[in-house]
């Protein structure tokens, strides 16, 4: 894919949306380009290596957060669960610490997972005891078939989503089904702060969604869409809590990067302090901002179920 040329409809009109939206690890800057047509939009230029981007402390969130983030995860597999059928194959592409593969296996489901990073995999199969494969979805064999799948919070991270939704299909069963959860480019959130938004953490996210041209994505792999959901305890209020830090000018994802345990050179006693009372003095507006844009569709994530047919 070129600058100007959509991954998703081909289309050769893009034009900059955001102009040098900064990397919190790192610094490096970067545009935002959105398709004329279809309204995809991609972070410009993509990094030939993204191994800089991802620091040891990426998601490496402190015990209490992945204590709530753990059965928030497990939350949303039991919602998932109760729609699909019992004791069949589920496969996670990217999935992380393999929490969700861990909630599947309980509700008797065999379960696989991938992920790029021979670390994490290994991180997975010893904390959750589940089998993970390391490599792109190739390594599977042609013959597989799975009755779920499950790419949350992955599509946005890889440099050919189209690709992956294709394969995906190929390896869904017939009547399978498969859920994608992206952050909504089109969201209140997105839209209010623009480049500083939590959510659009450039260039790990390499690919922004709307949930149009999300759906159109699905639709486009073969897959029928079946219901499209807003709600997200684990990422809407917490991007309200750290989009509005980041605009009354504390340090971009300061918060974030507390909770994951970084090191900051900068960064005082006083500065947590004030930080940390100011997100509790807005988690309940963030809350109830956040019930309100999944009311009229407009929340900081999109969660798209298909079928195939």
């Amino acid at each position: 894919m070129t600058a100007g040329t959509c991954e998703l409809c081909g289309a050769a009109g893009a034009s900059v949306c955001l102009e040098e939206v900064a990397d919190y690890v790192t610094g490096v800057t970067f545009d935002i380009r959105r398709c004329h047509q279809c309204g995809l939009a991609w972070t410009d230029p993509a990094p030939s290596s993204m191994e800089s981007f991802y620091p040891s402390f990426y998601r490496k969130y402190k015990s209490r957060a992945l204590w709530a983030l753990r059965r928030l995860y497990t939350l949303r597999v039991r919602g998932w669960a109760r729609r699909l059928p019992r004791g069949r194959r589920a496969l996670d592409v990217g999935c992380g610490d393999g929490w969700m593969l861990s909630a599947m296996r309980d509700r008797g489901w065999r379960v696989f997972g991938s992920e790029i990073s021979i670390s994490n995999a290994r991180s997975a199969a010893e904390e959750n005891q589940v089998a993970v494969f390391v490599g792109e979805l190739d390594a599977l064999h042609s013959s597989a078939q799975f009755d779920f799948i499950i790419l949350f919070q992955v599509l946005e991270h890889v440099s050919e989503p189209f690709t992956v939704l294709r394969r995906c299909a190929d390896l869904l069963s017939s009547g399978g089904a498969i859920v994608v959860a992206v952050p909504n480019f089109s969201s209140w959130q997105a839209r209010l702060f623009g480049k500083s938004w939590l959510h659009l953490d450039v260039p790990r996210h390499q690919h922004h969604f709307s949930p149009n041209n999300l759906r159109y994505a699905m639709e486009k792999a073969g897959l029928q869409v079946v219901r499209t959901r807003f709600a997200s305890l684990e990422h809407d209020p917490y991007g309200w809590v750290q989009s509005i830090l980041n605009r009354i000018g504390f340090k971009q994802n300061l918060l974030m990067k507390f909770l994951m345990g970084s090191q900051e050179k900068d960064r005082s006693i006083t500065t947590v302090a004030v930080m940390l009372g100011l997100s509790v003095v807005l988690a309940v507006p963030s809350l109830l901002l956040s019930i309100c844009s999944w009311g009229v569709g407009d929340g900081a994530t999109v969660e798209v179920w298909c079928v195939k047919p």
